[in-house]
């Protein structure tokens, strides 16, 4: 086994708790949303607590952030320091770690999406038009908005982490012209590329309710442009560490 895999298990087993419980939730969530989410031919308000998982996109970073502060109250990183490892590992298998938790609700709640709307479309009453969408598009749809917010949040959760090495007064205060600044130039840059048409849009056709097609824009190049973004700011807290780790 690599020391990489190995720190990679490490962060699983350091967070398991916390990990399942957030799992077991979310298949709590899923499960009933599911089964009460129907009621004849029509969805229910219990059918909005199959998705609810879906904010855990915004749970996420904080967890990351915690994964590093557990280590420095607790010393524990000096002892990761000692290994024969890159300190860029050890970041990134922190990253990892959370991101293949976000990837289990990703697939968690996008599954029982997929599971509502072939019930649904199967329950439907005669004559009833069922907004049409095959499962692939509903994936994609999906997973765009999904893993664009989760990684661009959770590589400005990695910034901020290498952040509060450097920053010891006002730390709340920093953190939150950090997060907010970093947003900030992130819907600018966007938008700009907007503007200037860089960011090509493929559509998916969807049949509406009424019969009728709609296409449905999917900026997969968007994508690409949120995860260099991510990628910065986890660079940037990799350098941070690297560099103040020990301070």
């Amino acid at each position: 086994m690599n020391a990489f895999k190995a720190l990679y298990i490490k962060e699983l087993k350091d967070n398991r708790s916390i990990f399942l419980f957030v799992l077991m939730a979310a298949l709590a969530l899923h499960a009933y949303g599911y089964t009460r989410g129907v009621e004849g031919i029509l969805p229910t308000p219990y059918i909005a607590l199959a998705f609810l998982p879906v904010v855990a996109v915004f749970v996420l970073p904080f967890l990351l952030i915690h994964a590093f502060s557990q280590e420095f109250k607790g010393q524990t990183h000096f002892q990761l320091l000692s290994l024969p490892v890159s300190r860029a590992s050890i970041v990134i298998t922190k990253f990892l770690a959370v991101l293949s938790l976000g990837a289990l609700l990703y697939v968690l709640a996008t599954g029982t999406m997929h599971l509502l709307y072939i019930r649904l479309g199967k329950l439907s009453a005669p004559g009833m038009h069922m907004p049409g969408v095959a499962g692939t598009d509903l994936w994609l749809i999906v997973g765009q908005w999904y893993f664009g917010i989760l990684l661009l949040l959770m590589g400005i959760a990695t910034a901020m982490s290498g952040l509060k090495l450097i920053v010891h007064r006002f730390q709340n205060f920093a953190m939150t012209l950090f997060f907010l600044g970093s947003l900030y130039l992130y819907i600018r840059l966007l938008a700009g590329i907007f503007a200037l048409n860089l960011l090509a849009s493929h559509n998916i056709e969807i049949t509406t309710g009424s019969g009728g097609l709609q296409q449905v824009p999917l900026f997969l190049p968007s994508l690409l442009f949120t995860l260099l973004f991510s990628l910065f700011f986890v660079c940037l807290g990799i350098f941070l560490y690297e560099r103040y780790a020990e301070a």
